[in-house]
């Protein structure tokens, strides 16, 4: 029996058999194969040894980015292309195959060669007549070094493969017969292939599918053409339509636009569960691989390594987090991960191994430091156990920098969380597209960090992120989604051809920007197939290409198209296509208006494919729901209401408190809710206004009840600065400087306040705990307790900011220290006042504690239980409509800088009507 070889270039040979063998073909023998296939059949029968190393199409990415850069250092600024993206590369990579496809046995033969040794001079006479030669010039270089790189390292790709064949093989006349298929065609290269093999001119090879499945003409079956509001309606309509009692594997889904109705179809398969096969790939943004890596991005793309974004990547659920738990040691009793979040956020992280080493050593010297000033602290002080549970997270830091150093192909490999369920056929689908999308990922990743590309490159993540992952074996049982080409590889049963709209398919003419078509006119006429206009007409002829075997073969065909653009709000055009179509089917003399009572218009809620359909169609419709329940009505009785008895248990500080009559509902949200703060980080900042406060409280213990000079305490005041950026890097070092002078200038103030007093210190931030007499239990730590020389105490409190925000004996403002007042009154200190002191303005505001402050403290307590008993929580400007003793100048500051602002849509809306 003998051999039939088609050569068809960019068919997908495994459907396509498998659809001949559906219809009753005979494919015994039979092979459908791209021009290297044939390539490295021909070279085996003729027992040609191949003594070079093959490129794969993805390692001759790698070696055009070499080829580039070569180019650029020897050009300097005066490069074409001075900073090329990877999706250059790309383009580059499959400009320089085209132009060498474009060189066959026929072109040397013009130019009076008879091998292809001619294939330099040919594509460097034709492409220096182009328009613009600096371009084409830069194209020249970088083919000559790649070839270069080739002949260095002893490789052979895809095009020298093809022409080791041409040159090393004789025809293959035993038993093969040899043919093309029109619907694809064949460059020159290609041409010359076939026909060297076969021994007879491409002319006399060309035949087609229809001759393949070996049909007759037939009159187009065009069941229906709808115009659907939207894409998503468009696909429900579809899928609406198949399960109405088709079978999903008689079912062939032929995308007229992939990038938008492939991500349609995806997310209603995890949907409704339903099995579907992708011959057109989904966005591998779907995967969990590819979410990590897009985490990964955001945390080290432009080596800005942002905390923030370290934590959401180790705290995301694409993480396996368990794989790095398996290396952590057993845990110590003082270990928190809290404090190893805090750490680990200051320490600023990356993914370089050499800077993670120095960032470790310096933490530890940082450590080191604090323990030798503290070795004579109480091993119960609040100082004490800070730093004993600094000191646990150091090996779990080891472990962690080692973790980030790995590459980011190794990374997402190993830490990238694979789902693994496979009980329904959503769960299945994810879990197949994790296991390909690592796979992807991993290799796309490593081919281009061995290409020289910067690992912390943004566009290196972000063309890794744009792949699709092929899930395209049709299989039993499954719905199979592909593009117009593989559709003419797989058609089934039924066919619905999606997304047929003016805008989508098939397209404006667009030339290719490296290859203009001015370019390709000096190859002469093999080359227009490769012309702008003339790629149009292949897809408008592989469209109706499609539609004519579908009805040969007896197949069903539904055309649609979304009549809106609901993205942009606009309407959509048919396709001229459609119209072609629907004149085939419906006489060609009609006009347009004519053909379009032949196309169904399908209302926005007329799919069924859902219950909640039903109930927002009747909605749409102004229809009301009712219940069915034997006329009974429901029964609406009131809940309870919600029960807070809890929070009177809980103890509260005296900064709740002053978020409470701040605002009612961000106390809710804060200390009841305990929702976690929107963390708008300021990567640049070198020090956080929070943790400057915490080194100057710090520094102002240490002068409690001591005798220090001012040069002395100024050194305390630098080495503190100091061993906090030891643990907290800066981003950019010279803001440094800035940063520890101005540090340095308020120390300076403070010492001038403080540093002279000689007021005994008695109390210096040591938490304190007691229940008021309204049954509200407070606790708190105030900055320092002061004796006075009546036997008196005064409440101190530092502040760091700039502006002064308390008000001499005022109760609202003044509300953290009355309260600190009132608890150490309770462990028997008799205090007279309480004192602000501002450490940068050098101002002190005191605050009175008498019998009136102390009723005033006891009805602000009332206040508070009474909401909490009540569960009331309105937002500020909710309040300030009702009570106008409230200060509205405050009101907006307070909500735009609110952490929670996003989610209290009440202060939202008044903000943005304001």
């Amino acid at each position: 029996m003998r051999e039939e070889i088609y050569l068809a270039p960019n068919a997908n040979a495994s459907e396509l058999l498998k659809s001949l063998a559906l219809h009753g073909r005979n494919c015994f023998n039979l092979r459908i194969v791209s021009a290297a296939e044939l390539a490295r059949i021909a070279l085996m029968r003729c027992a040609v040894a191949v003594d070079e190393d093959f490129l794969s199409s993805k390692e001759e990415t790698s070696f055009i980015f070499k080829a580039v850069n070569a180019i650029k250092e020897n050009s300097g600024n005066s490069c074409y292309l001075k900073n090329p993206s990877y999706s250059d590369i790309r383009e580059i990579k499959r400009a320089i195959r085209t132009l060498r496809s474009l060189v066959s046995c026929d072109n040397e033969a013009n130019d009076k060669e008879d091998t292809f040794e001619n294939e330099d001079s040919y594509i460097s006479s034709r492409l220096l007549k182009g328009t613009f030669r600096e371009k084409n010039e830069f194209l020249i270089g970088v083919y000559r070094k790649y070839k270069e790189l080739l002949f260095a390292e002893n490789k052979l790709d895809t095009v020298a493969l093809i022409r080791k064949a041409i040159e090393r093989c004789s025809h293959l006349e035993a038993n093969i017969d040899f043919h093309t298929l029109k619907e694809y065609p064949l460059s020159p290269l290609e041409q010359a292939l076939i026909e060297k093999l076969s021994g007879k001119k491409v002319n006399d090879l060309k035949t087609d599918l229809k001759t393949l499945f070996k049909l007759k003409d037939s009159p187009l079956n065009i069941k229906s053409f709808k115009n659907c509001y939207g894409a998503a309606n468009e696909v429900e309509t579809i899928l609406d339509d198949i399960y109405s009692g088709k079978k999903l594997d008689e079912c062939t889904v032929a995308l007229a636009s992939d990038s938008d109705y492939a991500q349609l179809f995806f997310d209603y398969a995890l949907l409704y569960d339903i099995p579907v096969s992708f011959g057109c790939g989904i966005p591998i943004i779907n995967s969990n691989p590819a979410k990590l890596l897009e985490l990964y991005r955001k945390w080290a793309s432009g080596g800005i390594f942002s905390p923030q974004a370290l934590q959401n990547m180790l705290n995301s659920s694409v993480f396996n987090r368990s794989k790095l738990e398996e290396l952590y040691p057993q845990k110590e009793e003082n270990f928190s991960f809290g404090v190893l979040t805090e750490v680990l956020r200051g320490l600023r992280l990356t993914n370089d191994e050499e800077k993670n080493q120095t960032r470790q050593e310096n933490f530890r010297k940082a450590l080191a430091d604090e323990e030798q000033e503290q070795n004579t602290l109480d091993d119960k002080s609040k100082d004490y156990q800070s730093l004993e549970k600094k000191k646990c997270c150091i090996p779990y830091l080891e472990i962690l920098a080692n973790e980030l150093s790995l590459t980011p192909d190794e990374f997402i490999k190993k830490y990238a969380y694979i789902r693994k369920k496979s009980e329904t056929e959503s769960q299945r689908l994810l879990m197949s597209l994790d296991m390909v999308a690592q796979k992807m990922l991993c290799d796309e990743l490593k081919l281009l960090k061995e290409s020289g590309l910067d690992k912390n490159s943004d566009d290196l993540y972000k063309n890794a992120l744009s792949l699709k992952v092929p899930l395209g074996a049709s299989q039993s049982g499954h719905l199979h989604i592909t593009g117009i080409d593989g559709a003419l590889c797989a058609v089934r049963k039924n066919l619905y051809i999606a997304g047929l709209s003016a805008s989508k398919y098939p397209g404006s003419p667009r030339q290719n920007y490296l290859i203009l078509d001015n370019d390709l006119s000096q190859f002469g006429e093999e080359a227009e197939y490769l012309k702008a206009n003339s790629i149009i007409e292949q897809k408008k002829n592989k469209l109706l290409n499609l539609v004519e075997i579908a009805s040969s073969l007896k197949t069903d065909i539904f055309i649609s198209f979304a009549g809106l653009n609901v993205s942009e709000l606009k309407q959509e055009n048919p396709s001229s296509l459609l119209y072609r179509l629907l004149r085939d089917c419906f006489g060609k003399e009609l006009s347009a208006q004519a053909l379009e009572k032949n196309i169904v218009k399908v209302k926005y809620f007329e799919p069924a494919i859902s219950f909640s359909r039903k109930i927002l169609e009747a909605y749409c419709e102004d229809r009301s729901i009712e219940n069915s329940n034997n006329g009974k009505a429901r029964d609406n009785t009131p809940k309870d209401k919600l029960d807070l008895s809890w929070a009177l248990e809980k103890e509260y500080s005296p900064t709740a408190l002053e978020k409470f009559f701040k605002c009612k509902r961000l106390f809710m949200f804060s200390k009841l809710l305990n929702l976690p703060e929107a963390n708008e980080e300021n990567i640049f900042e070198v020090i956080a206004a929070t943790e400057l406060g915490t080194l100057a409280h710090a520094l102002m213990e240490q002068l409690a009840n001591q005798k220090i000079s001012e040069d002395k305490f100024l050194e305390l005041a630098e080495k503190h600065f100091d061993r906090f950026l030891y643990s907290h890097p800066a981003l950019i070092d010279h803001r440094v400087t800035t940063e520890k002078d101005q540090f340095l200038a308020m120390m300076t103030k403070a010492y001038q306040m403080d540093g002279n007093n000689r007021s005994k210190v008695i109390l210096k931030e040591e938490d304190i705990r007691e229940t008021h007499s309204t049954g509200i239990r407070l606790h708190g730590y105030p900055d320092r307790v002061e004796e006075l020389e009546d036997g008196s105490v005064m409440v101190v409190d530092y502040k760091t900011s700039k502006k002064q925000s308390h008000k001499e004996d005022d109760i609202d403002t003044c509300l953290q220290i009355l309260i600190y007042a009132y608890l150490l009154e309770l462990h028997e200190h008799k205090v007279s006042e309480g004192e602000y002191r501002y450490l940068r303005l050098n101002k002190k505001i005191k605050c009175r504690y008498n019998e009136e402050i102390k009723k005033a403290l006891e009805d602000r307590l009332n206040i508070f239980k009474q909401h909490l008993l009540k569960a009331d929580f309105p937002d500020v400007i909710s309040e300030s409509k009702i009570d106008s003793t409230i200060d509205k100048d405050k009101i907006s500051d307070a909500c735009k800088y609110c952490k929670y602002r996003k989610i209290c849509t009440p202060a939202q809306g008044d903000e943005d009507d304001e």
